[in-house]
């Protein structure tokens, strides 16, 4: 036991020294210049994921827009997976009790984007309408 909770404690050491090593690097980076193919220097700065918005409008829009890009398809597989509960309940009451229940939470689900995304524009149009 004691040799295990040793092993434990050398495997958190060797993570966090390297994830601060890492980290360190990370920081150091934009400050590092290095040559380009056509001989020309490029500083080290990393490019901004979010494009040409710095915004929090925009960084709230990417993260909603990704959101939403992967809960459609996601509760598009849940409704397949409730039909497939529902060819396999075969009668029986309670596996046809838990694909309705599949089926209820995948249809929720949806409303719950779809009524987000709608809010979402509202809002949006509004802003923009005023100002």
């Amino acid at each position: 036991m004691n040799a295990m909770r040793k092993r434990n404690t050398r495997t958190r050491f060797v993570f966090a020294f390297l994830s601060s090593a890492l980290l360190f690097a990370a920081l150091l980076l934009p400050a590092a210049s290095f040559a380009g193919s056509g001989g020309s220097a490029i500083t080290g700065r990393i490019p901004n994921p979010l494009g040409e918005g710095t915004t929090l409008y925009t960084l709230l829009k990417k993260i909603f827009d990704a959101i939403v890009k992967i809960a459609v398809p996601v509760s598009a597989l849940f409704i397949v997976y409730a039909g497939f509960l529902f060819v396999t309940a075969q009668g029986s009451d309670d596996k046809i009790t838990k694909a309705r229940i599949a089926l209820t939470n995948a249809l929720i689900g949806i409303a719950i984007i779809l009524g987000a995304w709608t809010l979402s524009m509202i809002i949006k149009n509004t802003v923009q309408s005023l100002g």
